[in-house]
This record gives C-alpha cells, structure tokens and sequence, in this order.
C-alpha cells in the first residue's frame, strides 16, 4: 500500500500528487530503507543502508526496543523497490506549493516514526526554508517545532532559521520565535547567536517585541545550563550591546534580563553572574511591567 501511494506522486492530477503525498504521513511501521528511498533518487543497497544506519545512531541494537517504528536493516536485504524511489525529492520540487506542502507535512510526521529517517530529513525540512512560498516556510516551521524534543539544530541548519527573522512576513517571523523557544541548541555560541539576532529582530521590528521576550524566556528556562555561559558575555559592560551601564528602557536590554533572569530560575547559578545593577532594573521593571 506504501508503494502504490508512492506511485501516487506522478500523477498529471495537482490534486492526486498532493493527496498522495499527505497520505505517506499516515503510514506506520513502514521499513526505514523505504521511508530512506524517498529521499534519493538513487537506488540503495544493502550495503550503503548499513552505512546509513551506522551514521544515524551509536546504538543501533536498541533501535527496535525505543518505540520509534525502527527495524534493522537485513545483511540480506535486496535493492530497494524502484517505486519508492525520490518520491519525496519529487514532491518537494512539484510547480505546485500546495504539493510541496503536503510533502513537509508527510515528511513530519514520518520522522517522528524513525530516527534512521530523521536524521536525513533534517536537512531537507530545513531547506525547505528558503521556499519561494511563505505557506511551505511556515510549513517546514511547524515540522521542526514538532519535532523539537527529536532534532537537534546545527549551527549551519540555526544559520537559515536565524535568516527568517528579517523577513518582512509577520507570520513567518512569529513562527520562528515560537518554534526557537521550543528548539534544543548544540552550544553556547548558538545559543549567544540566536539570542543575538532575536534582540536584532527588535530593533528592526519593534511590534516583535513581546512575542521575543516570550521566546527568550522560554529559551532561557530550557537551556539554562547553555545560558549560565553566555550570560557574563550578555551582560559585561564591554558587550556590543551594552557600553555604560545599561538603560533599563533600552528593550533589547530588557529581553536580556528576561532571558537571563528566566535561566536563574531554574540553575541558581546564573544569579550569581547577574550584576548588583541588573538586579535592581528588573526589581524596577518588574513593577512597571
């Protein structure tokens, strides 16, 4: 059934290529060398799945006792059935955004049924970013947001969604910051490079402002460990943001006090970072706000 609605993905019919590829994302327990077919267009051994597989996890005899729809992939096993072959790749390039769409979607939802094909979807949804069509960018936001507790954003994936937040959509940009204050990051500087742009994104756009604090907070709970290291940087009087002491009405200001102050409720040790002054402007701001 899988294939038949792999074969699907050709059909002259828009509508038909669009139904099919929202159809994928409904299947479960399918075979990770078919979910990892219709990501290339070349057919896969055996061999080059084992490669896969070894590259994906660490741990690949746990794969099958995690819940996550993983088989292992037979020593045996023949090539691939060509009717797999690139479907998603296909419906990723289709003239139609409702096509490719339907193609992010599917892909979601496949990789929260398999790590081995998470790992290679990861780069795809994210270069689904730079579609032309805000409908399919807000798409592959959506897909990453719900696969937060899942993936794991590289500092060259963080790059492009890091780009969005200049976009002049409004949706879009609120999309990005509800999805990065859900998203895991990989180091301090990732974390010092978003928090960074996000405190761009409101000088550019200040109606952004209370959507950013509500990320930034939100990231600083989550990555408090993260935050413990960047915040002597944030908040050194030599910062690039900061040159005297800091005017506590300055908003850029004020989201790093709330992503800062956010962390410490959660790792105490932060506290300890924060100078006397700003302690005393968010007691100030807090009553004011």
């Amino acid at each position: 059934c899988f294939m038949q609605v792999c074969g699907a993905f050709f059909d002259a019919d828009m509508r038909v290529r669009a139904a099919a590829c929202d159809a994928l994302g409904g299947f479960a327990g399918v075979k990770p060398q078919y979910l990892l077919q219709t990501l290339t267009k070349r057919l896969l051994t055996d061999k080059q799945l084992m490669e896969l597989d070894q590259n994906a996890t660490q741990d690949v005899g746990n794969m099958a006792t995690e819940g996550e729809g993983d088989m292992a992939v037979g020593e045996k096993e023949a090539l691939l059935s060509a009717d797999a072959a690139g479907v998603f790749v296909v419906g990723l390039e289709d003239e139609f955004w409702q096509v490719r769409c339907a193609a992010v979607r599917s892909i979601c939802l496949l990789s929260l049924e398999s790590r081995l094909f998470r790992e290679k979807a990861l780069d795809v949804i994210v270069d689904m970013l730079s579609d032309e069509i805000d409908s399919v960018r807000l798409a592959a936001i959506a897909a990453l947001e719900a696969l937060h507790d899942k993936v794991v954003l590289a500092e060259h994936h963080l790059s492009v969604v890091l780009d969005l937040l200049s976009d002049v959509s409004e949706a879009l940009r609120a999309a990005v910051h509800d999805m990065l204050g859900t998203m895991p990051l990989t180091s301090p500087a990732c974390l010092l490079t978003t928090v960074r742009a996000l405190l761009d994104n409101i000088r550019r756009f200040p109606p952004d402002t209370t959507r950013i604090f509500r990320a930034l907070s939100r990231m600083g709970r989550r990555l408090n460990s993260l935050a413990e290291e960047v915040t002597p940087q944030l908040l050194a009087v030599t910062s690039p943001y900061l040159t005297t002491e800091p005017d506590d009405a300055d908003p850029t200001y004020v989201g790093i006090l709330v992503m800062v102050l956010s962390a410490a409720a959660a790792n105490p040790h932060v506290l300890s970072l924060v100078p006397s002054h700003s302690l005393r402007h968010w007691r100030v701001l807090r009553e004011r706000l």
